[in-house]
């Protein structure tokens, strides 16, 4: 189906969406196109919402999970939306499909003193080392998503008061760090960055062995290194140190809205909240609860 793959491509030509989402929405509807095409189906403007009621109920017959399902209906609700857009279908016949309840898993949190085992397995004299420790107590001093940490620049980095800019399509905001975390960002500009780094020009914060930007697969395997060396009988991921940050936070008795400000899970009211009070206020509730 035609459409399908015109789809694809607008959507990474508008670059709104990420990397992640746009092949999940591929994937989503490739597998209808191909369930289409046996019903003998061949473009967008042939489709019905008795099919697509059908391919739902398709997904369910083969035990596709509830999360499964609801984020097909969403792919595919977005691309309906678009066949209108472009004339071929004349209503959206995705309207009436309805997503299963998704049953919401509480995020793994990590201890404090799994943390700190975690922390004291970087060897903290080699290149690598000082650069991996600054990145583990960076991603739970900040709570900072890994794709924004790889996309992190030396500008963005305010040694002197303690900060990093963190820039985002449609917004940026300021998090805060505590001194641990400045000592071993310090101890990596100064020496281990220098041997990673291929050119004086590089701007990027972390780089890998090449001299590259660090990828997301680089950074999972790092800590399923570090958690096995550390003697943790669990898959540690970024996002659990992500969520650990925010846990901990809230737990000291930290504003529930300011975390979420750092962690960039805010709403337009928040937003427009925290430009207006922010820096000041955000490190307050920072260094009053962080530990």
């Amino acid at each position: 189906m035609e459409e399908v793959q015109k789809y694809i491509t607008e959507l990474k030509l508008e670059g709104r969406m990420s990397e992640n989402t746009i092949r999940s929405y591929a994937v989503d509807l490739n597998k209808v196109a191909s369930f289409a095409h046996e019903k003998g189906i061949f473009s967008g403007e042939e489709l019905t919402s008795d099919f697509l009621a059908e391919y739902i109920e398709k997904l369910k017959d083969e035990g596709k999970s509830a999360s499964t399902i609801a984020r097909n209906i969403v792919s595919i609700k977005s691309f309906c939306k678009y066949l209108c857009g472009v004339k071929k279908l004349k209503y959206d016949i995705s309207e009436n499909l309805k997503s299963p309840k998704v049953e919401g898993k509480a995020p793994e949190i990590l201890t404090r003193t799994q943390i700190k085992k975690l922390f004291e397995m970087p060897e903290s004299n080699s290149p690598k080392g000082q650069r991996d420790l600054a990145i583990l107590n960076l991603l739970y001093a900040t709570g900072i998503k890994v794709s924004e940490l790889a996309k992190l620049k030396l500008e963005d980095l305010d040694m002197q008061i303690g900060s990093i800019e963190v820039r985002g399509a449609k917004r940026e905001r300021m998090i805060p760090f505590d001194k641990a975390t400045r000592d071993v960002l310090m101890s990596y500009l100064n020496e281990g960055r220098r041997h990673l780094i291929t050119s004086t020009s590089e701007s990027l914060l972390f780089v890998n062995y090449k001299g590259e930007s660090i990828s997301r697969q680089g950074l999972w395997k790092m800590l399923r290194t570090y958690a096995k060396e550390a003697g943790l009988d669990m898959t540690i991921t970024p996002e659990m140190l992500r969520h650990s940050f925010a846990a901990h936070m809230v737990e000291r008795g930290a504003d529930l809205d300011a975390v979420q400000f750092m962690m960039g899970h805010v709403s337009p009211s928040s937003m427009k909240k925290y430009a207006k009070e922010t820096k000041d206020y955000i490190r307050d509730v920072y260094n009053s609860t962080h530990i």
